[in-house]
């Protein structure tokens, strides 16, 4: 059984390396959109895998009010959205309850670029 989310949030980066990320070398900005997917092999006692507000909670605390209007090389030496992907996938999955088996996230960068990271 799984349950998701949906967030978006606003922050700015550049990938330094002209010859590697071309343009992206340039400071810019994106408004990220971030599906949060958890998995359970059972539903609790409530009928649920667990509450949709413990889990906007859980995002809201440890990725939105720390990454929404920032400038995200502050946090990463290399802001990828892989990395950025794999860092909030490990991070949800560490604050979830035992229960959850699966955290999967989907950072869209634009409207047809996102990369995809799953952490049991």
């Amino acid at each position: 059984m799984k349950i998701g989310k949906t967030f978006t949030f606003d922050a700015a980066h550049r990938l330094p390396g002209k010859a590697i990320y071309g343009k992206c070398d340039n400071l810019h900005g994106h408004t990220y959109i971030l599906e949060v997917t958890v998995e359970s092999d059972l539903l609790r006692p409530e009928g649920w895998v667990m509450n949709f507000t413990q889990l906007k909670d859980i995002v809201k605390v440890n990725i939105l009010d720390v990454h929404d209007h920032s400038f995200l090389n502050d946090f990463y030496p290399l802001p990828t959205a892989e990395i950025m992907a794999m860092d909030f996938a490990e991070t949800i999955k560490r604050k979830c309850p035992d229960h959850i088996t699966k955290v999967t996230v989907k950072l869209w960068e634009t409207p047809t670029s996102y990369a995809y990271s799953e952490c049991e």
